[in-house]
Order: structure tokens, then C-alpha cells, then sequence
């Protein structure tokens, strides 16, 4: 490795210091890959979910820099956990990668038209899921802090996705 990409691969660690991703994923396994990577790009250890449901909740007390959810799970899916996520002003902005074995055209052009920002296919190669994050990583705000928790009028309230 060159002394400039050691020099860039230690800056983009530093800035990702402190930014947290929410995982939402009903597989603890999943869970816990997803995050073991995301620690060793850089990125706080993440919070985990098992649908969405729990996620808007844990978004109440906890903020994220970005989103990375599965699209089947047991509640609330990965589709409703994203029209939820960008009905509200506290969690519209956060950028979401879905990770999914939904493979359909038409399942990652309903994800992508209702707000994610982008999609990855399980059974996935750790490399592909790497790209996908350094991608993910030029949409979050590296400059700013995490974004504050849904409000106290919000908090405990799921909201209706817009349909």
C-alpha cells in the first residue's frame, strides 16, 4: 500500500468515527456480519433491529447516520420500513441500502422509487457489499453529527406509510 493510500484509507476511517448505521434484519447472523464489516470500514458499532417496527422505535432514542434493512421480516417489512422512514422529517435524509434475496426488476425499482438509495442481492460477496457502502458512505453527511431522535411527538407512534 502507498503512503497516499494508507494516508486516504486513514482519513475515510477517521471521518466515519462515530457514524452509525441501524441494521434491520430479522437473521441475527446477518445482523452481525453486516455490522462486523461496517467496524472494519471505520463505521461505531451499529444497532440492530429484527423489522421495522423495532427500528422506528430504536430510532426514537438512538440516531443513525444510515439505514441498511432487509426487506422480508416478520411485522413491519423492509418496503413499509422505508415509506416509513421517509414520511418522517427526522429520518427522510438517512441514506438506506437494502440487502435483500428479493431479485425481481421490479422489486428493486419499488424499493429504489420509494426511497432507497440503493440494493444489494443475498447471497451477496463481501466485496460487492464493501462497494456498497463506500457508495452509501458519499450520500451520509460526513461533516455533521448524527442526526437527533424522532421527536417526542413522534416517539411510540408508528406512522402510515403513504401509499
Amino acid at each position: 500500500m502507498t503512503m497516499a493510500t494508507t494516508s486516504t484509507v486513514n482519513e475515510l476511517q477517521s471521518r466515519r468515527n462515530g457514524q452509525r448505521f441501524l441494521i434491520a434484519d430479522d437473521q441475527p447472523t446477518m445482523r452481525r456480519i453486516l455490522d462486523n464489516v461496517l467496524q472494519q470500514l471505520g463505521y461505531a458499532p451499529s444497532i440492530g433491529a429484527v423489522n421495522g417496527n423495532e427500528a422506528l422505535q430504536k430510532l426514537a432514542s438512538t440516531p443513525v447516520d444510515a439505514i441498511i434493512t432487509d426487506w422480508q421480516m416478520p411485522g413491519m417489512n423492509g418496503l413499509d420500513f422505508i415509506k416509513a422512514l421517509k414520511s418522517m422529517p427526522e429520518t427522510s435524509h438517512l441514506p438506506i441500502l437494502v440487502v435483500t434475496a428479493m431479485a425481481g426488476v421490479e422489486d428493486v425499482k419499488q424499493a429504489i422509487d420509494n426511497g432507497a438509495t440503493s440494493y444489494l442481492l443475498k447471497p451477496f460477496r463481501l466485496e460487492k457489499l464493501r462497494e456498497k457502502l463506500e457508495a452509501l458512505s458519499e450520500f451520509m453527511d460526513v461533516e455533521a453529527a448524527p442526526t437527533e431522535p424522532m421527536s417526542a411527538t413522534t416517539q411510540g407512534e408508528t406512522p402510515t406509510p403513504a401509499r
